[in-house]
């Protein structure tokens, strides 16, 4: 198993996220001579982005029940603006036969 050694000089198995840059670094005569690079471990920047992103979604849904209870809770105003203007009489709302 590769394994990719940390600045620090710990060891991770490279079975970790990992960002490659690379790039061929060529002679006078444009020959490609050798590949030039780094890797970079991103698994706690990964780890960071799946949370953040769990924390958006649960935003998301807190949301859309905030609002569809505010627009519940204007609905019912309406109606009892409604029902106060016009009220029902005798127990029956106007227009009910």
């Amino acid at each position: 198993m590769s394994c990719v050694r940390n600045d620090d000089g710990s060891v991770r198995n490279f079975i970790a996220q990992v960002a490659c840059r690379a790039r061929v670094k060529v002679d006078e005569d444009g020959t490609p001579v050798a590949v030039v690079g780094g890797l970079v471990d991103i698994e706690d920047r990964k780890e960071a982005e799946a949370e953040e992103q769990e924390r958006l979604a649960q935003l998301e849904r807190f949301q859309r029940l905030t609002v569809g209870g505010e627009l519940r809770m204007i609905e019912l105003k309406k109606e009892i603006e409604y029902l106060t203007k016009y009220g029902p009489v005798n127990g029956r709302e106007p227009g009910d036969e």
